[in-house]
């Protein structure tokens, strides 16, 4: 097994977490798609192109199609 290292100093880096593409519920999809159009719309905001498409669509078609990769993180 090869170590990776951090890359501010030598010290060996936590093993990296895979990342999941396929929402485990209906709830999760809205949470996850909501995320994304909020990144969408600010990027959209900041082009000088006009967009005929609406975020929110974009966000699920998004989502669906495996193009948004995300964690699970336990509650505390």
């Amino acid at each position: 097994m090869s170590e990776t290292f951090s890359a501010l100093d030598e010290t060996p880096a936590e093993e990296p977490v895979p990342m999941e593409t396929i929402p485990r519920s209906p709830y999760e999809l809205v949470v996850i798609a909501a995320q994304e159009a909020r990144r969408l719309n600010e990027r959209w905001r900041r082009s000088t192109n006009d967009h005929t498409e609406k975020v929110t669509k974009t966000a699920v078609d998004r989502v669906l199609a495996g193009q948004v990769h995300f964690l699970h993180t336990e509650n505390p």
